[in-house]
């Protein structure tokens, strides 16, 4: 037996002792948590397991495998409930090398999902039995195991140190050039452009601002791009996007999305809702020309119900809020306008609960929200499920990361499902929100053929 292990074994029997004891005071299981460097790892992986998640932003990225705890919650107050629920997961943790953290998404709308989205909860969070974490150029495995208080800790701690000794090795995914048949629309080319003509109506008789309506294209698939040839291609083609995969059952939603819903680190927080798009190229030159087609009323006033909605649903947690003057943001095959908002907290908030105060924004959604969230309901004619809802990480603190999941393909039985969506309003032309579209879903496309 090496020294290596024995202190391992060590380290990791003092932890879960550690978790036994607090677990015996409070009457409750206790998370305990262990971290080891291991440059080796893969993570992705990873996502080969029926149940894991993958998460990245610039600096920083996490996959993790099984919940070894978790919150699930649903309803219109899901957001607070599955930040109650998760405090409880975290509470009296006991961790050693890296804390541990969490992967939270939720569906766009609160009901219970069915069809294609029947393996997917309406909100959920959860600490992985596996992670491997990335920041900068360091990579750590992270093992979690939840200790109750009739452990012995022995068997509990073997099979921590087992799996912090047997990293997931690196496994080159095939190219995901698998997809060549045009796919279907839903809703169809005639059907979506009347929906913007009853919205743009709608709008004329000020019973809407703003609406955002989506498609979905569904791509049949012979062989299905695996969900680590997916997220490898794209976090490779994308790597500032906010990068996310979930996996549940045979199901896997995968995308790349240039727009954060929310962001604290318990002092702060920051929003940076997007609206108004052009096309993008590799080329920053055209891109700067093409830019120029944001500089329109439409595109402004577009921006400007997402940023004050943002504005607006942070003021009451915060004691100073302030907004920064809109920048074009180059994503892939388009570009946005994009405005951060920054404030202050009176005190920590966890950012589910941030993120419930948010969402749906503008950006999704449409003003005024429940008038919009209707016309939705009765326009598109599929289920959002998971598409343009939260998900990012939450750390033990509560502080944490959250991505509006956006650019993105639902993989199952053999079909890939894309989704993109275009922001109506005043001035909007049908023909041209439909080309907007297209362009959107160039993000995904872009790897699929």
């Amino acid at each position: 037996m090496s020294s290596s292990h024995i202190d391992l074994t060590k380290e990791v029997g003092s932890i879960v002792q550690s978790a036994a004891e607090r677990a015996r005071d409070s009457g409750r299981p206790v998370l305990a948590t262990v971290a080891v460097p291991s440059p080796e790892s893969d993570p992705f992986a990873l996502l080969s397991e029926p149940s894991s998640f993958w998460w990245s932003q610039p600096g920083f990225s996490v996959a993790g495998t099984t919940p070894v705890a978790q919150s699930l919650a649903a309803g219109s107050g899901r957001f607070i409930d599955l930040s109650v629920g998760l405090r409880k997961v975290f509470d009296s943790q006991v961790s050693a090398g890296r804390e541990p953290l969490a992967f939270a998404g939720a569906s766009f709308g609160h009901q219970p999902l069915e069809g294609e989205w029947a393996s997917f909860p309406v909100a959920a969070a959860w600490v992985p039995e596996r992670a491997i974490v990335t920041e900068g150029s360091q990579r750590w495995l992270v093992v979690s195991s939840v200790v109750r208080a009739s452990d012995g800790g022995a068997e509990v701690a073997e099979h921590m140190v087992a799996s912090l000794e047997a990293p997931p090795l690196a496994s080159a995914p095939p190219p995901v050039a698998r997809v060549a048949d045009k796919g279907a629309y839903s809703p169809s080319d005639t059907a979506y452009q009347g929906s913007i003509s009853e919205a743009l109506d709608l709008i004329s008789r000020d019973e809407l601002q703003k609406v955002v309506l989506a498609r979905r294209l569904r791509l049949e698939a012979a062989v299905p791009p695996s969900p680590a040839e997916l997220a490898t291609a794209l976090s490779t083609r994308y790597p500032d996007a906010y990068g996310y995969a979930v996996v549940r059952d045979h199901a896997a939603f995968i995308g790349a999305s240039p727009e954060l819903l929310v962001e604290t680190d318990g002092d702060t927080v920051r929003a940076a809702p997007a609206a108004g798009t052009v096309a993008g190229t590799p080329s920053e030159v055209e891109n700067r020309r093409l830019a120029g087609g944001l500089d329109t009323p439409k595109s402004r006033w577009e921006q400007e119900l997402v940023t004050d909605a943002a504005y607006f649903a942070l003021e009451p947690f915060c004691d100073r809020v302030s907004g920064h003057l809109p920048m074009v943001v180059a994503a892939g095959p388009v570009q946005h306008l994009s405005a951060e908002i920054e404030g202050i907290l009176r005190q920590p908030v966890s950012v589910l609960e941030l993120a419930g105060a948010l969402h749906p924004t503008p950006a999704v959604g449409g003003v005024p929200e429940e008038a919009a969230l209707a016309f939705i309901r009765e326009a598109e004619g599929f289920e959002r499920g998971w598409y343009a809802g939260p998900v990012g990480i939450v750390r033990a603190n509560g502080s944490g990361t959250l991505a509006v999941a956006l650019r993105s393909a639902l993989v199952r039985d053999g079909s890939v499902d894309l989704f993109a969506g275009a922001g109506i309003v005043h001035g909007s032309v049908p023909e041209d929100e439909q080309r907007e579209v297209d362009m959107k879903l160039a993000t995904v496309m872009s790897v699929l053929s």
